[in-house]
């Protein structure tokens, strides 16, 4: 297990600060949307699921963390948002693959 993994396209920075998973993104970066710019800090003990995909010959592969979320009316539901997710291509589907084991392993 590796203290940093870096993803490209968006270029992004996943590590554990404790319980915690950490997804930095650069803030000038403008290949990113801006709400997605910064820090994202996501409790591993409110993860619900990894959604996850693998990449093909055409398209990037993804993981998503869905946390909940209280909404309107205390009505509980899950929040899946892109800030909560990276992607990743073939040459990096062993990293992605590493970090859901070991998140889907503190759940």
């Amino acid at each position: 297990m590796k203290d940093t993994y870096e993803f490209k396209k968006p270029k992004t920075m996943v590590s554990f600060d404790g319980n915690f998973i950490v997804m930095s993104r650069g803030e000038h970066d403008l290949s990113i949307t801006k709400h997605m710019r910064g820090e994202t800090r996501i409790p591993i003990s409110k993860i619900l699921t990894i959604k996850f995909k693998e990449p093909t010959f055409t398209s990037r592969g993804y993981m998503q963390f869905s946390i909940p979320r209280t909404g309107i009316h205390g009505i509980a539901r899950t929040i899946d948002q892109a800030e909560n997710a990276v992607t990743f291509g073939k040459d990096q589907l062993s990293d992605a693959l590493e970090i859901k084991a070991y998140v889907e392993n503190l759940m």
